[in-house]
């Protein structure tokens, strides 16, 4: 058997129905799997109309370390 690529990992990874995977950049979630969509509470229609607010998302008591952990990736982005 030949080993996955990635990007066939990684579609096997977005397609299995019992764990959420969402792409997002510092706002807008912009893809998620079903799963994903599940847990947050939002349809696919919400997602196509750009109406999942990724920083809304975070309960306020939350925030700083979002904001901590966005200044990381900022860091570490080549």
């Amino acid at each position: 058997m030949e080993p996955l690529s990635l990007q066939e990992s990684f579609a096997q990874l977005y397609q299995r129905s019992d764990l959420g995977v969402a792409l997002a950049d510092e706002n807008q979630i912009f893809d998620a799997n079903d799963a994903a969509l599940r847990m947050l509470g939002f349809t696919r229609e919400e997602l196509r109309e750009n109406k999942i607010d990724w920083v809304a998302l975070t309960p306020a008591e939350f925030a700083p370390m979002d904001e901590r952990g966005l200044q990381q990736d900022r860091k570490s982005v080549v």
